[in-house]
């Protein structure tokens, strides 16, 4: 009798674990979702700011570091745009070209 016991109180805790993982399953799918629209968002609104990828790129910071451990040392510039705070990291000394496709003739 204590068996039947023990084995049904063994299935009930593996059916609440199973549940619970589950639960999280869906939380976590739930989050991703809201991630992907928080994202979205976020790139309309960099293209009100910055119509067509038009920024304004200017220089914050730079490091360096080296990949490889041997002596080749590589040069990594941080760049914000000034308008919409966006932030990148280039291996270029320059900032990045972009065009404002709102000056130029249509072709």
């Amino acid at each position: 009798m204590k068996e039947y016991i023990l084995l049904a109180v063994t299935i009930a805790s593996l059916l609440l674990a199973f549940a619970a993982i589950n639960a999280s399953r869906r939380q976590k799918e739930a989050l991703k979702q809201e991630n992907y629209a928080l994202h979205l968002r976020i790139e309309d609104m960099e293209e009100v700011i910055c119509p067509n990828g038009a920024h304004h790129w200017v220089k914050v910071g730079s490091y360096s570091f080296c990949p490889c451990g041997v002596e080749s040392w590589t040069n990594v510039y941080q760049y914000r745009c000034s308008r919409c705070r966006k932030r990148i990291e280039s291996g270029l000394p320059f900032p990045p070209r972009t065009e404002d496709r709102r000056t130029k003739p249509h072709e």
